[in-house]
């Protein structure tokens, strides 16, 4: 499956060298968490994106599944 994280072109240029890192943030919700936010479509800002780049993560279902955090009020799919 393809997933997207959208950031900033620094950063984005950043995970290309790099690999990503894992960041804390609530992510949308009252608790902290940590990880990578991944989406199955590109995120805006008031999807709780950011403006900037796309990187697309080819990833297996298996893997992502025990991750994954479905969003009630649409169909989008969001995993950490």
């Amino acid at each position: 499956m393809l997933l997207d994280h959208t950031t900033s072109s620094e950063t984005a240029d950043l995970v290309v060298q790099d690999g990503f890192r894992d960041g804390r943030d609530h992510y949308m919700t009252k608790l902290e968490h940590s990880g990578v936010w991944l989406s199955d479509e590109p995120l805006d800002e008031q999807d709780g994106g950011a403006t900037g780049d796309a990187i697309v993560v080819e990833i297996t279902e298996e893997v992502v599944r025990p991750y994954e955090w479905v969003e009630t009020s649409s169909t989008s799919t969001l995993g950490r």
